[in-house]
């Protein structure tokens, strides 16, 4: 048995990955490899899978929202990536794609010769966005079967005779910290910061570093998406003023700055997390913590984009609307002040216990594992 995981975009890979760690822990005599529709696949790599293709950088990272984004995207070669992807997909013949992204990545999946196609609609929730009526009638005709990311979703899909089931969202699944010792203390709040994982995260990165100068004094915990160079953030921190202690670690007044590779134990220990992330921001509100968001520069740091989290996200999520620097930093200040001295950023995460193995289920109700 052979499985090829299609997907679109770092968040989808990591999904995805929760799918493979599952189909393995299960003993399923396959071969598994992937076809990354955006970006280099370094997930999948760590993970030993090969990877089909190579992606070019599109300006809008895979997340083109608006007629300029698209333009952009078709003027850096969108179209020819696109047929190259069509031509690659056509010429695989395994027994299970699993696609995990939004009805494009259905739709790339589609070209592949298979027996099952397993769709997990990840880029919707019906909480904030319905698929449209097209969209539903593509997930009706080339998915088996189709794992929503939340409960609603999956009735409202299920009402269209598509075979839907809900076994929890493999987004939070094994979000557990490795007990990784970190170089802060109780004296002052630690807070998480979250840049995202596409291009976007450098300039939203020299973004928030500056947001928060004006908190009084802190401890930042940079939580870096493997695809991110270190070096490219440090020149940035350097060039707005940050003193260099190492290669990991920075200082600017009282404040002090460490860049660290574990997401997990980077987001479990703050106090407050303030992010520009998708993916991680929801990940750290299922942990329990209070995210601050306000807009940044690109196409997954959008108000829209981040209104549509609060939707999504509740009580623990906080969207600053100020565009104007100086207040935006007094905001996000009060902001982060109320946070840490209410503790709403602490909370008991027994309610998601439940879902922490949905990518477990998932694997039972596709292959009949136990």
């Amino acid at each position: 048995m052979t499985i090829l995981f299609v997907s679109n975009g770092y968040g989808e890979d990591l999904i995805a990955c929760q799918l493979v760690k599952a189909i393995r822990e299960s003993n399923l005599d396959v071969d598994m490899m992937a076809c990354p529709l955006v970006g280099d696949g370094v997930v999948y790599q760590k993970h030993g899978l090969g990877i089909l293709g190579k992606n070019r950088a599109m300006p809008s990272g895979g997340f083109a929202r608006t007629a300029w984004g698209f333009f952009c995207d078709i003027m850096a070669g969108l179209f020819n990536q696109f047929a190259g992807h069509v031509q690659l997909l056509r010429k695989v013949k395994v027994s299970h794609v699993i696609a995990v992204g939004d009805v494009y990545c259905l739709w790339m999946a589609k070209n592949v010769s298979r027996e099952t196609l397993v769709f997990l609609p990840t880029a919707k929730s019906h909480l904030f966005m319905k698929h449209s009526f097209i969209e539903r009638l593509i997930i009706k005709k080339y998915s088996d079967i189709v794992f929503p990311r939340d409960n609603l979703t999956t009735t409202d899909l299920a009402r269209e005779k598509i075979n839907a089931y809900f076994f929890g969202n493999p987004m939070m699944d094994n979000l557990e910290p490795s007990g990784l010792e970190l170089p802060v203390t109780n004296e002052s709040p630690v807070i998480a910061i979250l840049p995202g994982s596409r291009a976007e995260a450098y300039v939203n990165f020299e973004l928030i570093c500056d947001v928060v100068e004006g908190l009084s004094e802190g401890q930042f915990l940079v939580a870096l998406a493997p695809q991110l160079s270190v070096e490219k953030l440090a020149e940035r921190l350097q060039f707005s003023g940050w003193e260099f202690v190492d290669s990991w670690s920075f200082r600017k007044g009282r404040n002090s700055l460490f860049l660290i590779s574990n997401f997990i134990d980077v987001v479990s220990r703050a106090d407050v997390v303030i992010g520009l992330a998708g993916t991680a921001n929801e990940q750290a509100v299922f942990l329990g913590k209070s995210v601050i968001s306000f807009e940044g520069n690109g196409p997954q740091s959008t108000k829209e984009r981040f209104l549509e989290q609060k939707k999504l996200l509740g009580e623990l999520y906080f969207f600053i609307d100020e565009k104007d620097r100086k207040q935006l930093r007094v905001k996000v200040s009060k902001q982060v002040q109320l946070i840490v001295e209410k503790a709403e950023g602490i909370s008991d995460n027994s309610d998601f216990v439940s879902v922490q193995y949905a990518s477990r289920d998932i694997v039972k109700k596709v292959f009949g594992t136990t």
